[in-house]
């Protein structure tokens, strides 16, 4: 009696399928047309190049490419989207040619947007390590606090936040005159804090006079 051997069944979403029959195409039509290709090229280098397709893009490389020219549409115009962080992105309408070679080069600007995603995420960074502080300073870790906000002054050197808070922490350890140094710090760089106008108004006269 004859064995009959059964091929394990795979179970690939729609999309996968999709996915494996393009690639499979591709690498087919490669070797057939392997002399005629794109090659893609982008200023600066290393920026992603998708294939749109309506909504969907589909990765093809990172610049500089050599591209079969079989795997695109070779009847009809469609359009690469060129993408790289830091820079804006660029999309270029592409009118398939008859010619063996066709060169595809783009100039990407720089984006302004990373710029301030870094400030963002500096302004938050200082924000949660001050509330780190405030919490040290609610346990009464008065030491811990100073000696965190110091470090984090040496890297934000300009924050008033920082000089109110170290002054707050002087005066629970009833060093008025560094309570009067640091506010003022804090004023300096922020002349609205007017808060801490009248704290200091209302300050001992020992430590308006600069003496511990």
């Amino acid at each position: 009696m004859q064995k009959v051997v059964t091929s394990p069944r795979f179970n690939l979403s729609r999309s996968a399928w999709r996915v494996l029959i393009l690639l499979i195409a591709t690498n087919a039509l490669s070797g057939c047309f392997s002399t005629s290709i794109y090659k893609f090229q982008s200023q600066p280098s290393e920026a992603s190049v998708y294939y749109m397709n309506g909504n969907d893009k589909m990765l093809i490389g990172v610049t500089p490419i050599d591209y079969t020219k079989a795997a695109l549409p070779s009847d009809v115009p469609f359009t690469l989207l060129f993408e790289k962080p830091g820079y804006e992105a660029r999309e270029i309408s592409v009118s398939p040619t008859d010619n063996s070679q066709t060169t595809i080069s783009t100039v990407l600007k720089a984006s302004k947007e990373p710029f301030a995603d870094a400030a963002t995420k500096r302004v938050r960074d200082v924000l949660r390590k001050i509330f780190e502080i405030q919490e040290m300073t609610s346990r009464q870790r008065f030491v811990d606090a100073l000696s965190a906000l110091n470090k984090l002054e040496e890297s934000e050197p300009n924050v008033a936040e920082i000089y109110a808070m170290k002054g707050s922490i002087y005066l629970m350890l009833n060093d008025l005159s560094q309570t009067k140094a640091q506010w003022e710090k804090a004023l300096k760089i922020d002349p609205t804090m007017d808060q801490l106008r009248v704290r200091i108004k209302n300050l001992p006269a020992s430590a308006k006079a600069g003496n511990p």
